[in-house]
């Protein structure tokens, strides 16, 4: 047995909200919808729709991971969550735009509703003219539409 013995050392209380790795869901909530309206404000400043141009081209070479990580955790009927919702979907037809257009075809067919009419592709969709409908659908969206 040594002979020798530590004596306990004692730290101040620790705030367990303060932990560094300590997961906060309100923090990232907040901090989703200030990235989604900080990113939506900048954009739309921008009259002469060079911004946005200039993002899409961004996002389509270098993607937007870390931000649509934290956009994935908002409920879909907030900002952050339809941007979200709307960049997978335009990584989804840009990724494999004949599969996209053969489940759109497939869904138009089978639903009797006027749904096809209001997303505003036409009827046989062709691969390129989804990829072209979900570019100007986010263009819309960064202008205010």
């Amino acid at each position: 047995m040594p002979e020798h013995f530590p004596r306990p050392v004692r730290l101040p209380p620790v705030s367990f909200d303060r932990v560094i790795g300590a997961h906060d869901p309100a923090e990232e909530t907040r901090i989703a919808h200030a990235t989604a309206s900080g990113l939506l404000a900048r954009v739309r400043a921008d009259d002469s729709g060079v911004s946005a141009e200039r993002l899409i081209a961004f996002t389509a070479e270098h993607g937007i991971d870390e931000i649509a990580e934290l956009w994935s955790k908002a409920p879909a009927r907030s900002l952050p969550g339809a941007l979200w919702e709307l960049y997978l979907l335009q990584l989804a037809i840009h990724t494999d735009a004949a599969t996209a257009a053969f489940l759109y075809e497939r869904g138009r067919a089978e639903l009797a509703t006027a749904d096809a009419a209001i997303a505003g592709a036409p009827a046989p969709a062709s691969p390129e003219e989804l990829v072209a409908l979900i570019d100007t659908i986010l263009r819309g969206v960064f202008r205010g539409d």
